[in-house]
């Protein structure tokens, strides 16, 4: 991933007391944002966002432990 804007289409939500949880299809993939909870988005909404490399990570999809 480079560092260019992205754009995806919120699914859903999930509010976590200090953080919500946004939820997106990016690539043919499900794809998680941990945001602010100041960050109010709610289905429907297009967001940008950029992906930082040193803080992304990956699941398994059938044991649901981290790759890395």
């Amino acid at each position: 991933f480079g560092s260019s804007k992205q754009s995806a289409v919120v699914e859903n939500t999930e509010i976590m007391g200090t953080e919500n949880n946004l939820y997106f299809t990016f690539g043919g993939a499900q794809t998680i944002a941990r945001v602010s909870k100041y960050e109010i988005s709610k289905p429907g909404d297009t967001i940008d966002f950029v992906f930082i490399p040193s803080r992304i990570h990956f699941f398994d999809k059938q044991t649901e432990k981290s790759l890395f």
